[in-house]
């Protein structure tokens, strides 16, 4: 098999003309026309391999995204980063809710008793949960979750639930800012993917 990829890459060397130049050619034909090449180098990686893998529902979410935080009709740079903050703000929130509600004697701590007292009244998979995060929290190991200690389980559960590679997702929406006026809308979002469409 080796020889013969050998003897193949040997004879395309050597032969003039045609086979070379139907080869160029053949590349020609690949490359996409340059304002397609633009759009796509306008857009972060993890944005393009989003809409390669799914067109339709990415033009779902950019609607859902522009007209539930931008205005008017469209979003611009600043809309989709408080929408990345608001995101991990509520995760972070019902993180640290599952603590809260467990802090009996609300000293902003929450002990291994508090959380059993809590415990108890859940059902069984809400339970497990609880006393999961509770021990995972714990870093310093005395059985005691402090408010320092639910705050950072709490960032790593936002940092989950919205990663760096979603964020780099949400936050390219602005490379479909076809006019550069800052804002885009759903109808540049449409324009564009029809655009790319054949090169995905």
């Amino acid at each position: 098999m080796r020889s013969c990829f050998t003897l193949a890459t040997l004879l395309v060397g050597l032969l003039p003309g045609a086979i070379a130049g139907q080869t160029a050619a053949q590349d020609t034909a690949r490359k996409p026309a340059p304002e397609v090449a633009a759009a796509i180098a306008a857009l972060p990686a993890a944005t393009v391999k989003r809409l390669r893998s799914a067109p339709d529902r990415f033009l779902q979410e950019a609607g859902r995204l522009i007209y539930g935080y931008g205005a008017d009709g469209a979003i611009d740079a600043a809309g989709l980063a408080r929408y990345v903050a608001l995101q991990r703000a509520s995760v972070r929130a019902r993180s640290m809710r599952s603590f809260l509600d467990a802090d009996l004697n609300n000293d902003g701590a929450v002990s291994s008793d508090e959380i059993t007292a809590r415990a108890d009244t859940l059902a069984a998979n809400a339970r497990g949960r609880l006393i999961f995060a509770h021990k995972a929290a714990d870093l310093e190991n005395d059985t005691t979750v402090s408010a320092e200690e639910m705050r950072n389980l709490a960032e790593l559960d936002a940092m989950d639930s919205l990663t760096a590679d979603e964020e780099q997702v949400i936050l390219g929406f602005i490379g479909f800012d076809a006019d550069k006026d800052g804002l885009v809308t759903t109808a540049e979002v449409q324009t564009l993917i029809r655009l790319i469409q054949p090169e995905l």
